[in-house]
């Protein structure tokens, strides 16, 4: 168990034979399923909670059920429906589970709805604030990060009235420096943001866990409050999916954070 240095949020880790992760950020429980438990039959083996990548889908909602038997609320979920971008929304009163906006970046302050994404190498970023209480959620590959996801998100709650340095955040299991073999052109973009060190082994691993810290901490979000999970998702076949590792044919893991009503 890794505990962040406040106990506004805290990160809980029980994978060592599940790869199911728990945890909360300020007032918001926060999920992520990896790949064991279902029934999807290869490439998709075994959890894959994707619709969108040619699974089976009576497969998909067995595998969402026994998701929720675990604790994730994948039922009462609004899902973003992704493209690699930066575009943020608020969900309001009015949302509806199920699919949801084209974003990859989902906000809500409406306490027990969840918000859900699916991921398989690219970043979740868990987001929450206390006062007033929200929580979000959202997607970075390479490209939501040289473009600045993380900044946008920042700036779509300060638009609702929450300070950054009110925020806490979480950065979860995705790919790591070790196995994020890149080009020189995506390479050129990372240097291009001027953080500092964004590569590792010359200008050949990128590192989206530290270049995506350094972002949140430039959008004004504390040092001290954001906490990286550093499990790669590569490297932990056993645990989850990698669409980099299984050269694009497989599942998606499930992130999920769902704000609490206030005690």
């Amino acid at each position: 168990m890794a505990n962040m240095n406040a106990a506004a949020a805290s990160v809980s880790w029980s994978a060592e034979s599940t790869g199911f992760w728990v945890g909360q950020v300020a007032g918001a429980q926060i999920w992520f399923t990896g790949r064991q438990g279902g029934v999807s039959p290869p490439p998709f083996d075994t959890l894959n909670v994707s619709r969108a990548v040619k699974d089976l889908p009576a497969a998909v909602a067995e595998n969402r059920r026994r998701a929720a038997m675990r604790g994730a609320p994948t039922a009462g979920a609004v899902w973003g429906r992704l493209i690699h971008g930066t575009n943020v929304v608020w969900l309001g009163p009015e949302a509806a589970v199920g699919p949801g906006p084209v974003a990859d970046g989902l906000l809500t302050a409406r306490p027990g709805l969840t918000v859900a994404m699916t991921f398989a190498d690219c970043v979740p970023i868990w987001l929450g604030a206390a006062e007033p209480r929200v929580a979000g959620l959202l997607h970075a590959g390479w490209r939501g990060t040289v473009h600045n996801i993380a900044r946008e998100g920042v700036a779509a709650l300060a638009g609702g009235g929450v300070r950054p340095e009110s925020l806490w955040a979480v950065i979860g299991p995705s790919i790591g420096p070790c196995c994020y073999e890149v080009g020189p052109a995506v390479a050129a973009e990372v240097e291009a943001l001027e953080l500092g060190p964004g590569l590792v082994d010359g200008r050949r691993h990128l590192d989206l866990w530290q270049t995506n810290r350094r972002l949140l901490e430039r959008a004004g979000v504390p040092e001290g409050h954001i906490v990286a999970t550093e499990l790669c998702t590569a490297c932990h076949a056993q645990w989850f999916f990698s669409h980099r590792r299984d050269g694009g044919r497989t599942g998606r893991n499930g992130g999920f954070i769902r704000l609490e009503a206030p005690a």
